[in-house]
Order: C-alpha cells, then sequence, then structure tokens
C-alpha cells in the first residue's frame, strides 16, 4: 500500500518481521513515510519480495519505479468525490476530487461515477472488522500485563482491551469473514473501473486532542476516525494498494489530498496515476 498516510502496498508486499501478528489478518502493511512519488516507488522496489509470509508478495509485472517513466492506460478511474452516508466531505475536498478527475480526463482517462451509497455499505463491514481485529490485538498484547500495568495506560485503551477479551473467537472469525466479503466486493468494483478516486480526508487536520483518549467510548473513536478519513479504513481491510495525494491547499494553507485506491497488485499503476497528479514531479 502506497500511501504516504502509511503509505502501505498490497498486503505481503512488505516484510513485518515473524513477530508482527500476522500484520493484524492483513489490516497494516508498513512501507514508508516519503516525501514524494520517487522515493515511494524506490522503497517499495526495494521491499519487493522479501516479505517471506505470511501473505504471498504479489508480482506487480515490472518495477514500481519504471511506472513512473510512462503514462498509464487510458484506465477507467472511477470517481466518488463524495462521504459515505453520513460521513458528509466539506466542499473544497469535494471539489479538490473533481479537479483530478478533470485532470485524468485530460490525460485521455475515462470518468465512471461511483455512488457513495455502494462503498459506504463497505466502509460500514470495514469498521466491525477493524473493531474486532484491532481490539483483540491489544488484547493479546497488553491483557496479560494485568491491572496495574493497564491502570496506566489511557482510558479509552483499557476499553479496547476490554472490548478484545470480550470477543469470542466465533465473532472474531465472523469479523473475518465480513473483510473477505470487503475484498470480494472491491474486487466486483475493479471490474468496473480500473483506479477510484475519492477524498482523503473529510475536513481539514484537526487539532491536537481532536481524538481524546480519556473516554471509554470505543465505538464513538471509530466514528471520529471515519468522519476525519470515510474511506481510508476500507482500503485497509479490503486489503488493496491506495495512494494519498496532496492537491492544492486548502483555506487555511493546509494540503488538500485525494487517494487513489487499486486492485490488488496494481501498485506501480497507481504510482503512474499518481505521477499525472502530482505538480511537484517533473
Amino acid at each position: 500500500m502506497l500511501r504516504p498516510r502509511g503509505p502501505e502496498a498490497d498486503p505481503g508486499r512488505g516484510a513485518g518481521g515473524p513477530a508482527f501478528g500476522n500484520h493484524l489478518h492483513g489490516l497494516a502493511c508498513e512501507l514508508v513515510l516519503s516525501r514524494g512519488l520517487r522515493d515511494t516507488a524506490a522503497a517499495l522496489d526495494a521491499v519487493a519480495g522479501r516479505a517471506r509470509g505470511p501473505e504471498p508478495d504479489p508480482d506487480l509485472g515490472r518495477l514500481a519505479s519504471e511506472a513512473l517513466a510512462r503514462p498509464p492506460g487510458p484506465l477507467r478511474i472511477g470517481v466518488c468525490a463524495e462521504g459515505p452516508p453520513g460521513f458528509p466531505v466539506e466542499a473544497e475536498r469535494q471539489q479538490a476530487v473533481g479537479e483530478a478527475a478533470g485532470l485524468l480526463a485530460a490525460a485521455g482517462h475515462a470518468l465512471v461515477a461511483i455512488d457513495p451509497e455502494r462503498l459506504g455499505r463497505f466502509t460500514a463491514q470495514a469498521t466491525s472488522v477493524f473493531d474486532h481485529v484491532i481490539a483483540v490485538n491489544a488484547a493479546r498484547n497488553l491483557g496479560p500485563l494485568g491491572p496495574a500495568a493497564l491502570a496506566r495506560v489511557e482510558p479509552l485503551t483499557r476499553a479496547v482491551v476490554a472490548r478484545g477479551l470480550a470477543i469470542g473467537g466465533v465473532a472474531l472469525q465472523a469479523a473475518l469473514a465480513a473483510g473477505v466479503a470487503v475484498a470480494h466486493g472491491m474486487w466486483r468494483l475493479f471490474d468496473e473501473v480500473d483506479v477510484l478516486l475519492t477524498p482523503m480526508l473529510a475536513t481539514a487536520p484537526p487539532p491536537l486532542g481532536a481524538f481524546p483518549m480519556d473516554g471509554e467510548d470505543v465505538d464513538e473513536n471509530w466514528r471520529r476516525m471515519n468522519a476525519f478519513a470515510p474511506y481510508a479504513m476500507l482500503a485497509n481491510v479490503a486489503g488493496v494498494p491506495a495512494l494519498s495525494i496532496p492537491r492544492g491547499l486548502d483555506r487555511a494553507g493546509l494540503p488538500l489530498a485525494v487517494q487513489l485506491i487499486g486492485a490488488m497488485a496494481t501498485d506501480a499503476r497507481l504510482l503512474a496515476v499518481g505521477r499525472q497528479l502530482d505538480d511537484r514531479l517533473t
């Protein structure tokens, strides 16, 4: 997964080490924080083929760095400027998606409108999967430390651990099955389009403290996360690559960003499409 919000590649693309808990059942796959597409591509090429499990390393067909040298396409670009139901996206961020779509259309790609309600069904499922996997993983790592150690962490972390300890094997398996359904739904979407273009964030980055850890409402914390980045969790749960690209500045002078999501093993394609949107790369 390629995101400078991670950035991440397909599960199995980068090594996480044998002690990384199977990458949270595929929800996390680390790469680098990079200043530009060239660095991201170089890092992706450097780690390719060295993951050694637990997921297979997908064959990208060519070096990611080579993808920046030639334009892709023409491709079908699915465009969804709005957030899923219940998670509105600010107008200037929707406009950034529209402007990015215009640039891609001018580059020869075909635009396909994607209903946010369709993506909303996937994001709702993805949230449930994320909740169960994160909670169980927190319980596995922190639960054995005992009450005295847990008393030293934030109340929200304790609440997540308590939730994880209460989740049984059947419920966890059901959540993982829902993750499979999300991945399948995204595969069906990518039968219709080659790349999905969405907002990266719904609002400007909030000030420190906007995600307080002193409460115990786990569901409200996940809701805040989805309200801030409504389509970020979708790529993680579906196990597909995604790339965040800055497109201008908002009213406060902070970067506006759009997100490109692709099917599994299309990391190089996303980099090539991102190259067409990144006005900093010459």
